[in-house]
């Protein structure tokens, strides 16, 4: 990181955020830490992320395709490059759901 923004980013801090920062690394800087590793994990999944059917990499500014999908309480999001990808997925799962029901009809 260049040292601009890091005093920049010092600039728009307001006093009382100075002295938080300032007394969280008296302490040992536990929660600077923290922030700073949960903002990295973060920017890296974004960095990492692939199509979940062929592995390309999704940029950021690229145009793909997510599905939401689950329980409210298991939510699963996947990413796709495309509409080729997202339809074979989506046929995947129909193809699941048609064998599961013939199986209870048995």
């Amino acid at each position: 990181m260049k040292n601009q923004n890091l005093k920049n980013l010092m600039e728009s801090l307001t006093y009382l955020d100075l002295m938080t920062l300032r007394n969280d690394l008296e302490k040992g800087g536990m929660a600077t830490r923290t922030l700073v590793e949960s903002k990295i994990r973060k920017k890296e999944e974004i960095l990492n992320r692939k199509c979940a059917v062929c592995t390309a990499p999704l940029h950021k500014e690229g145009t793909f395709y997510t599905l939401e999908f689950g329980d409210k309480d298991v939510r699963k999001k996947m990413s796709f490059c495309g509409l080729d990808c997202l339809e074979y997925f989506t046929q995947i799962l129909k193809d699941i759901q048609k064998e599961e029901i013939e199986n209870e009809r048995c």
